[in-house]
């Protein structure tokens, strides 16, 4: 970087503590500098974050934000309610999305973890299992869309509920720092170190592994899963890990779906792996699916695109507890594009990307299947739904 900035002769350069975590940087230079440039207030930002700093020193754990928190969530995991739920107004919504890295990075490992569902729609309160906690984070004046009902809701029915009140925006460097804290100590409740990730190079080896072995030869390998399908019909094709390839299957879509969903665990979370470009129909249609597969099961959902998940609940994924049931969705790539100076194009990484997390989540005995959406997502979206809701209704999954 020094010799960056010399050779481009760059105005200013800000090197961050190398010591300093990615998911722990929200007030370093990582954080700041692109708040600085779209015109945050950096003063207030850091006037609100050292205000909580100076909080979670407090020794009393019922008076210290940072430590009472991290002591709740990780407690409440350990006793079994380990998928963390998000309840949080429209306007600072995307703080989930900065809270399920940070969580799932920092506490699923060597078995243990605990789940963030973010963006999950609301549901009636019967379609919750008992293996939630949820956090209902309100801002004043903020767009709540029927969260305080239903988290009045949730506790009357026995479920536990941590309030947080935002009284401005700019107070969010004061939840990332009663966050950072929190997930330290719920690391050290949970009895891990929740500063490393020593999971998440298992997806990165195995895509460069792919890669490397199309280069070789010659660009002939697509980087995609090299077993056939197990089923195909309505514009989709699934492809099974070990245990539905080796079994005899169903032989049509609906039929694997629903052998699949025969594989989750009671205490499962069903997690959607979308190597697909996000756009907000596809959103649109992640929540459908969410709703579905949450009311039907009573199990929490989890939803992201590839490959941003990687980085942030990859490693929950596979180095978490084994609990798991995964969705991996990929598609036709008719907009390719080649990278300059390398043997294969945009597309064919993505399909490593894919191939690669897929065989990672596989070698953890973990079930898995890859539903591919042909040349359509939307579509393929659409017939997706309609597969896993006609396999929900199967008599084997009432």
């Amino acid at each position: 970087m020094r010799h960056i900035e010399h050779a481009n002769d760059f105005r200013e350069i800000f090197l961050n503590p190398p010591e300093i975590g990615g998911r722990y940087s929200a007030l370093t230079y990582v954080g700041l500098v692109p708040a600085s440039l779209i015109g945050i207030d950096l003063d207030a930002v850091l006037a609100s974050g050292l205000t909580m700093a100076g909080a979670c020193h407090d020794p009393d754990p019922a008076t210290n934000p940072g430590l009472s928190l991290g002591l709740a969530i990780g407690t409440l995991a350990k006793g079994g309610r380990d998928k963390l739920t998000f309840l949080v107004d429209d306007e600072i919504g995307s703080l989930g999305a900065w809270l399920e890295q940070l969580i799932a990075e920092s506490t699923g490992k060597h078995g243990v973890g605990i789940v963030p569902v973010d963006m999950e729609p609301l549901g009636p309160v019967d379609a919750y299992g008992p293996d939630r906690a949820f956090v209902r984070i309100a801002l004043a004046g903020g767009t709540d869309a029927g969260r305080d009902a239903l988290a009045a809701g949730l506790e009357a029915a026995g479920h536990p509920i941590i309030r947080i009140d935002v009284a401005d925006p700019i107070d969010l460097g004061a939840e990332a720092f009663r966050w950072e804290v929190a997930v330290a100590i719920a690391g050290a409740v949970l009895g891990i170190d929740p500063f490393d990730q020593p999971n998440v190079e298992e997806a990165k080896q195995l895509t460069r592994d792919l890669l490397e072995h199309r280069g070789r030869d010659n660009g002939t390998d697509d980087g995609a899963a090299a077993a056939e399908p197990i089923a195909a019909g309505d514009g989709i094709t699934l492809y099974g890990d070990a245990v539905l390839r080796l079994t005899s299957g169903a032989s049509d879509v609906t039929g694997e779906l629903a052998r699949h969903l025969a594989r989750r665990r009671p205490d499962a979370y069903l997690c959607i792996q979308a190597f697909i470009a996000p756009t907000p129909a596809r959103d649109e249609a992640f929540a459908r699916i969410r709703s579905l597969l949450r009311e039907r099961t009573h199990r929490a959902t989890t939803a992201g695109y590839g490959p941003r998940f990687l980085h942030s609940t990859g490693q929950l994924h596979k180095g978490g507890a084994p609990i798991g049931w995964f969705l991996q969705l990929t598609a036709d790539h008719p907009a390719d594009l080649a990278i300059p100076g390398w043997p294969y194009t945009f597309g064919q990484l993505i399909d490593a990307q894919a191939a690669g997390d897929f065989a990672a989540i596989e070698s953890h005995d973990l079930p898995i299947v890859r539903i591919h959406l042909g040349a359509d997502p939307d579509a393929g979206l659409v017939a997706l739904e309609r597969a896993l809701a006609a396999a929900l209704a199967m008599p084997t999954e009432a």
